[in-house]
Order: structure tokens, then C-alpha cells, then sequence
């Protein structure tokens, strides 16, 4: 043990300062126009492809061209552009198409979806000659032909589709809508869809291809929008597109659905109408049902919130409130003082709310008061002395204004809300899959892994049962991908009637039961901020340094079935394959080190834990870690002498175990608080 200890200690010496690695770029520029009513928030590549980006790796930031273009020094952190335009006019294009020609010949993808936009000036009128246009479109390998366009769909025909690419949620079968002339020249085009006219020979185009400068896919042939609902469903792959558009096959990526291979699993709760009567048990309130039918029954961990202005009213909320947070495996949160229905002053759609707030009397708006005066209410009157609030929990539309990001950065605690990911028959699409996070000027708001029980419910007005749906999500954010984790969020008005309780434990039942690593929100949140601060370096063909990952400790490499070299690699603890992706298990450190290799590896590892261990150590003969948490802990470790009997140790208690005829062993503990594990070679008699 100590000499394999000593062996990484030097490996990482000599990683870290024999070996200048190639800085990956991970950052990808969004370029968006408010003079078209777009918002870094409010566009169709937030909406829709960042969550894919998130996937791959990739961190998306966003540009507004109405405020001019990006210089060369701040464009040099970027991977690439992606632009995502609805119409063919901007201000400038001629200057905006000759900064897009230099991202390309600095070596930057550039990828189009719909319209180039650069056709005709807004402020003039004026239209560019195709020539002009064509000088930007050159640089990335193709070239546009503005004759013979049509809408027609009776003249447009097929010639050639990969439905892998074009075909990926809907059918292109008779919605062939949009024709125009695009000319992939570069020899290494990959071409996914052709069309032409057949009313006119040589008229074949390519609207859906990559170069190896990036990427480009028309309008039309993106998405589907449902003219009656305008919901969406993607043409376009994007998984594909985007992975060989951006060149980011092989690459490492960082992601938080997993903790040490098992599905990251979380519950919060909304603080509203904890003092609601319920239907459930006379003279009852909701947050007594919660905290008896549920908190109290399963015992796993979950983040609470109250609202501070309903609570403070009468000394019986406040003891509901303080009671919930007693529990060891509730941590605490603030769903505001007043329940704001939105945040900023100038928020467009405020007429839709009949008042900014709860109706509490006397009492004003104050941004302060939601924020710094919510959380040192509940500090100091609902808390036990060791506990402090974690995070904040966003309320109404979920938008606050950048000096709401300031507070909750000036008291240290962390925010989460937003984002309201369905999908399921309703919504059955990837489009309506949020993205990890949104930028609110210089801080970044945390997204809910997915929807509530308000979504499901079509806002409390029934049906009551409906939070069983969530289910859909959770299976279709699984499988064939695994884009999300799990996120059994909801309000306390869930258990105001018997149809809503029953989809909670229902719900929590069947999450509970599956493969799934069990864990606060305030931890997720940390994982989603190691995802934007971690660093990614390639210091060989196969061998890779991970900086700043924080609690972000899962690596994956789709389409691999490679292993780790655990020998060579530097604080790697484990992985796991699964979709046909390597799942790496990362120690809790400043950095690691994953070297790749072909050969299974001899030495002992952690195939798939549901907690996160710290300390980890491990050969043949002996294995010890420590962990903490609660819910249901599962720990497999690979990679023992076969068919072996262990003394294994857990807290004071022991007890013999087996490994199978593989060398597996697994470990099945009821997890509450901190344990530390020692597992030993029994003795032979």
C-alpha cells in the first residue's frame, strides 16, 4: 500500500512539472442580437442546444452583437462559435462576417444554425452581395447560391439523407419546407441531408453538413415547431452535430449527473404553504404532513426552505419549521421572505401577477430583506446551533436581478432554481431539457435538475396526481442518455391532498429503488461549479490532467471502451462503463491525472459507490475509506483475490464478507452521517 502510494506521489511529480500539457478549450461563444428581442437568456441556443454543449463538455458563453463584436483577447479562450439566428438582417453584417472569417483562420469553429443573418443591413436597408457573404462562408468550406430558393414543398425532392443525423427526434417525411443553394467545397464535407429542386436540373444542395471548420444546418431542418403549441422536436442530432461540428470526439468531459458511477439523486423543497391547511389528516398543516408521511418515513437527504413572511406569523409554523430542520438529514434553505413573483423591477411580463408578492401587511419589497433577512431569520430563530442555511431557493419566474446574485455571494450561500426540464409524452423532446445553469451578469444561477409538482400539475389546478409524471422525465433523462440526474422537487403544498401525497411517495418509492447516489442539493450545486471551473489539459495521445474540478468528480469519455491505467493515472479511484461510455472516478484533490489504455486493469478499484469517499485506499488484501450521508449507501469494489473472505469493519461494527469468483465485492450499508470503512484479508486458519 505505502509503496503504491509513494509510486503516485512521484508519478504526479513528474506529471505536473516534467510535462507541459495542450490546454483544451472547453468554452464555446453564443452570439445573439437584442435587436431582435434576444437575450443571453432568451434565445434559441440557450433554450435549446446548450444543455446538449453542457453534455459534451462544453461551457457556452454569450455575446450580443447589438453592443459590437469581441476582440481577439477575449476571443482566444474560445473553442469555437455557434450562432443561431431567425431572419437575414443585422447591423454591420459586412464587419460582423469579416470578424467570423477571422475566428476561422484563427483555427475556432464556427458553427451555423438557421440563418446567417448577415445578408442585409437593418440600419440601411441594404442587402450584401452574395459575393461579400461568400467570403466568409469560403473560409469555413462552402459557398451560398441566392437563386432558386424556394417554399414550394411540391418542387423540393430528396436526394440523399442520414437519418442518424437529419431524423433524430421527428421524420422528415413530407416536411420537406425550406430549399436554398448551399455548396460544401472541402474535401472533407461530411454531408448529412441533400435536396434539389425538380423542376430544375443540377439543382442538388446540401443543407445539413460539417467541415472540419465546423458545422453548418438550415432553417427548417433543425428542429420541428408545432405551429398550434410551438413546441419543438430536434432534426438535427445535436449530440452528433455538435460532437463532430466542435471536433470533440474523445474529448474528456466533466459531469454531474454521476457521482462514482451511480445516478446522482436529490430532493428540495419549496417553502410554500408550509403553513396551508391539508386535506390529508383533520386539523392538520402541510409542512406536518411532509415532515410525518414523508421526511420522517424516508430519512434520505433533503434540502428544506421556508418562506420566513408565512412562518414568522404565528409561533406553531415556527416550530413545525424548527422540528423539520432538527431532522439529521434535512439541510436548510430560504425560499425568500415575501415568495416574489419576480425579481427584476422592469420585468416585462409583470402585469401577468396581480401583486409583486405574498400579501403580507405592511410590508414592502426589499431585495434585502428576501434575501440577507430570510436567511438570518432562519438562522437564528429555526436552525439548531449546527446548522447554518446552504443555498437559496428561487421563487416566482425564477429570474433574480444580478444584485440578488450579489447578496447571496456576500453571505456565502449558494442559489438553485429554474430551468423547469419536462420531458415525457407532453414534451417529448431534448428542447425541453434545460441547459446546467444561466449567467446573471457576473454570477451564475444554478438550474434545478428538473421540473416540480407546479409544472405537473398545471399549477395546482389538477390533476393533483400528476407529479407522477416526473417519472416520464426521469426515465427519458436516463436513457438512451444520461443528461440529468434526479431531482424529486417539490412544494410543500404537495401534501395538502391525499392524490398528491400519494405521486410524492410514489415518486420517491420508485427513485429510491433504483441505482442512485443519494445526496444533499447543496452538493449538486458544488458539482455544477466544478463542472465551469474545471480545467482540461492533454498531456499525450491518451493521457489527460484535470485541474479545478472541485466536487465535479466524474470524468466521462463516450464511445469508449477503454480503461484507466490505475497504475500511471494520478488520484483516479475507479470507473465504470455504461452507454458505451467510460464513467472515471476522480479523488476529491487540486488535480488528477487519467491515463487511457486498451488492457483491463489487475489492480483494486471502486467499480461504483453511492457516496463520496474520501481517503481512499485499496489493494488486493485490504481496502479502507471513509464516507458520509445518508439514504441507502451501495459500494462495489473490484478487483480482490476471488472468492476471498474479508473482516470488514463499518463504524464498530464487523463482520465476515465474501468476494464473488470475479473478486467483486459488494457493500450494502443504511448510511446516517459519517462512517469510516476498513476492509481486511480475513486470516487463514
Amino acid at each position: 500500500m505505502k509503496l503504491k502510494l509513494l509510486l503516485s506521489f512521484f508519478i504526479l511529480i513528474w506529471v505536473t512539472s516534467g510535462l507541459n500539457g495542450e490546454i483544451i478549450s472547453r468554452r464555446i461563444l453564443a452570439i445573439y442580437d437584442s435587436q431582435r428581442g434576444q437575450t443571453a437568456k432568451k434565445n434559441h441556443i440557450h433554450a435549446n442546444a446548450e444543455v446538449i454543449l453542457n453534455h459534451l463538455g462544453s461551457i457556452v458563453e454569450y455575446w450580443d452583437i447589438a453592443k459590437g463584436l469581441p476582440g481577439e483577447k477575449r476571443m482566444k479562450k474560445y473553442r469555437g462559435v455557434i450562432t443561431w439566428f431567425y431572419n437575414n438582417s443585422m447591423n454591420r453584417p459586412q464587419a460582423y462576417l469579416q470578424w467570423a472569417t477571422k475566428q476561422v483562420d484563427a483555427g475556432r469553429k464556427f458553427v451555423i444554425l438557421g440563418n446567417l443573418s448577415a445578408f442585409r443591413d437593418t440600419a440601411t436597408g441594404e442587402f450584401l452581395k452574395i459575393s461579400a457573404v461568400n467570403q466568409f462562408c469560403k473560409a469555413l468550406g462552402f459557398i451560398i447560391d441566392d437563386t432558386n430558393w424556394t417554399v414550394n414543398m411540391a418542387r423540393i425532392e430528396l436526394v440523399y439523407k442520414d437519418p442518424e443525423m437529419v431524423e433524430f427526434e421527428r421524420s422528415l417525411d413530407y416536411e420537406l419546407t425550406n430549399y436554398e443553394i448551399y455548396k460544401p467545397f472541402h474535401p472533407k464535407t461530411k454531408a448529412y441531408l441533400k435536396l434539389k429542386r425538380n423542376d430544375i436540373p443540377d439543382s442538388e444542395s446540401v443543407l445539413v453538413f460539417t467541415t472540419p471548420h465546423g458545422g453548418f444546418a438550415a432553417t427548417g431542418y433543425v428542429f420541428y415547431e408545432n405551429p398550434t403549441n410551438y413546441e419543438k422536436q430536434w432534426r438535427v442530432n445535436p449530440f452528433k452535430f455538435f460532437e463532430e461540428a466542435f471536433g470533440l470526439k474523445g474529448q474528456p468531459r466533466p459531469d454531474v449527473t454521476t457521482l462514482n458511477g451511480l445516478r446522482v439523486w436529490s430532493s428540495h423543497i419549496d417553502g410554500d404553504a408550509l403553513i396551508s391547511r391539508s386535506e390529508v389528516k383533520p386539523n392538520t398543516y402541510c409542512g406536518e404532513i411532509i415532515r410525518d408521511e414523508i421526511l420522517n418515513r424516508y430519512k434520505w437527504p433533503v434540502s428544506v426552505s421556508v418562506v420566513v413572511g408565512e412562518v414568522e406569523t404565528d409561533p406553531k409554523f415556527e416550530n413545525i419549521a424548527r422540528s423539520i430542520y432538527q431532522l439529521d438529514w434535512v439541510e436548510a434553505a430560504s425560499h425568500s421572505y415575501s415568495h416574489p413573483f419576480y425579481w427584476a423591477d422592469d420585468y416585462e411580463d409583470k402585469n401577468e401577477y396581480s401583486s409583486r408578492h405574498l400579501p403580507i401587511e405592511g410590508y414592502k419589497f426589499n431585495l434585502k430583506d428576501e434575501i440577507v433577512g430570510s436567511v438570518d431569520y432562519i438562522n437564528k430563530k429555526l436552525l439548531p446551533a449546527d446548522k447554518k442555511v446552504k443555498q437559496f431557493f428561487w421563487t416566482g419566474n425564477c429570474e433574480p436581478t444580478e444584485e440578488a446574485m450579489r447578496l447571496c455571494r456576500k453571505i456565502k450561500i449558494s442559489n438553485i432554481n429554474g430551468g423547469d426540464t419536462v420531458f415525457d409524452k407532453a414534451y417529448p423532446s431534448y428542447t425541453s431539457v434545460a441547459p446546467l445553469s444561466v449567467s446573471v451578469g457576473g454570477y451564475r444561477q444554478v438550474y434545478a435538475p428538473n421540473a416540480n409538482e407546479n409544472i405537473y400539475t398545471n399549477e395546482w389546478e389538477g390533476p393533483f396526481y400528476g407529479f407522477k409524471s416526473v417519472l416520464q422525465t426521469f426515465m427519458n433523462t436516463e436513457s438512451p442518455v444520461r443528461i440529468k440526474p434526479i431531482d424529486v422537487y417539490y412544494h410543500f403544498y404537495i401534501g395538502e391532498k391525499w392524490a398528491s401525497l400519494n405521486s410524492l411517495n410514489e415518486v420517491l418509492s420508485k427513485t429510491m429503488a433504483m441505482d442512485v447516489a443519494p445526496m444533499f442539493i447543496s452538493d449538486y450545486i458544488k458539482m455544477v461549479q466544478g463542472f465551469f471551473s474545471a480545467r482540461v489539459e492533454r498531456i499525450s495521445v491518451n493521457s489527460w490532467r484535470i485541474r479545478k474540478y472541485g466536487d465535479c468528480t466524474t470524468i466521462r469519455f463516450d464511445d469508449s471502451e477503454e480503461f484507466p491505467d490505475l497504475n500511471k493515472s494520478v488520484n483516479v479511484i475507479g470507473f465504470h462503463h455504461y452507454q458505451n461510455s467510460l464513467y472515471i472516478h476522480l479523488a476529491n484533490k487540486e488535480e488528477a491525472v487519467i491515463v487511457l489504455t486498451d488492457s483491463a486493469p489487475e489492480s483494486t478499484f471502486l467499480a461504483q459507490s453511492s457516496h463520496r469517499l474520501f481517503d481512499w485506499q485499496a489493494s488486493k488484501e485490504s481496502v479502507f475509506f471513509r464516507t458520509e450521508g445518508f439514504g441507502q449507501g451501495q459500494f462495489v469494489i473490484a478487483n480482490l483475490l476471488e472468492s476471498a473472505a474479508y473482516q470488514m469493519t463499518v463504524g464498530n461494527l464487523s463482520r465476515t464478507v465474501r468476494s464473488d469468483v470475479d473478486g467483486t465485492l459488494t457493500l450494502v450499508h443504511s448510511m446516517d452521517g459519517f462512517v469510516q470503512v476498513t476492509i481486511n484479508l480475513a486470516k487463514q486458519l
